[in-house]
């Protein structure tokens, strides 16, 4: 395969990564979601200040497949929250390559989050970049890192639900 070709054949893989990542939180099917992901990722929602500035103080930050097992099984047994739909949308993917002792793939999008309490008209929640590792495990792509840097300094909410 010529570069150009495997380099199609990656960016087909990850982009249907991001759709069936998006497909399964549309659907709450959040057992099969944390199947998208490396046994040593990280996931994480903050702010653009502290994100840039590299600060630990974040909205959400899971270290390991196990917080996020854990963040699924709160929302399955421990968390009252109001009825809602939420929506999200990711645009203009980017990847670029970097070998660092395995092929790491590293991608940024655009996103937004719709919100609908209780039936009543959608509210964005939030907007901002994803920055993205993905790599290959076992044949199947899944996220190492998934970090989404919002544009606002706060949010109109909570986040119940997964970016």
């Amino acid at each position: 395969m010529d570069n150009k070709t495997e380099f199609l054949f990656h960016y087909a893989n990850i982009n249907y990564l991001y759709a069936q990542y998006t497909r399964l939180l549309d659907d709450q099917s959040l057992d099969v979601w944390l199947q998208d992901f490396d046994t040593e990722c990280t996931y994480k929602i903050g702010t653009q200040e502290n994100m840039e500035s590299d600060y630990a103080l974040a909205l959400v930050n899971c270290v390991g497949i196990d917080m996020l097992r854990d963040r699924v099984n709160g929302l399955r047994t421990g968390v009252f929250f109001r009825e809602r739909s939420v929506r999200r949308f990711y645009s203009g993917l980017s990847i670029e390559e970097r070998v660092i002792g395995e092929p790491v793939f590293c991608c940024r999008s655009s996103f937004f989050v719709l919100e609908s309490l209780c039936g009543k008209p959608s509210q964005v929640l939030a907007a901002g970049i994803c920055n993205d590792e993905v790599v290959i495990r076992e044949d199947r792509y899944k996220f190492r890192k998934k970090h989404f840097i919002v544009d606002a300094a706060e949010i109109p909410g909570s986040i119940t639900y997964p970016f």
